[in-house]
């Protein structure tokens, strides 16, 4: 944080920044996200997201380099309540899920997602991010916001992908594929109430989540 103060002293207006770093966490490393609040000289790190889900098939072999987290938190900042996911968390509809039952109006997932599966006009993990965040926006009435990482990492092309999804699952904004680019998006504060009394699953999620809970142990 105090990095991150110094190199922000130039800010004239508050600024809330997601950053992905590697971190060290009971003395072994963790592939982590922060929620970072900036205001004029002074950075405070409002929570630290723990990826869980680390993937060993295809390409990847991230176990064997970091630890899973152990923790899920929806959290309270000055723009609303959050949750984070990072990368293949996102896959496992549990977790959003998850987050929506703790609270969260935002879902943010930053991800590196190398491009795979070529039959079509779009690489089909692009088009699997933008299947996953339009669903997890409607069913559960939240802003969803990917920022795809793009360019080439130990040989991998990164596809990029960046988009906002509203608690409709209406696409407010989409950066494209395979080039740099900023999106933007209004936030209504409103349309996550209204999302839901249109279609109250959360509300039915929240009503029977020890149901759940029991079903999952098998009782």
């Amino acid at each position: 944080a105090e990095a991150i103060s110094r190199r922000c002293r130039a800010l004239t207006k508050p600024l809330d920044i997601i950053v992905g770093f590697y971190e060290k966490a009971d003395g072994q490393p963790n592939n982590s996200a922060a929620y970072i609040e900036l205001d004029g000289s002074s950075a405070s790190v409002k929570h630290v997201h723990r990826k869980v889900f680390l993937p060993t098939y295809g390409v990847f072999d991230e176990l064997r380099h970091v630890q899973p987290g152990r923790d899920l938190k929806a959290f309270d900042t000055r723009l609303g309540r959050f949750g984070m996911l990072i990368c293949e968390d996102v896959w496992h509809s549990i977790l959003p899920a998850i987050l929506a039952v703790q609270g969260a109006d935002f879902i943010a997932v930053p991800a590196a997602s190398p491009a795979r599966g070529f039959q079509e006009d779009s690489p089909a993990n692009a088009q699997r991010y933008a299947r996953m965040l339009r669903l997890l926006a409607e069913e559960h009435g939240v802003y969803a916001l990917l920022s795809g990482h793009i360019g080439f990492e130990g040989g991998k092309g990164l596809v990029g992908s960046s988009m906002i999804y509203s608690p409709s699952g209406e696409k407010l904004a989409d950066a494209g594929l395979l080039h740099e680019a900023i999106v933007m998006a209004e936030a209504d504060f409103e349309a996550c109430s209204v999302a839901r009394k249109k279609s109250p699953l959360l509300r039915d999620l929240k009503a029977n989540w020890s149901l759940i809970q029991e079903l999952s142990e098998g009782e």
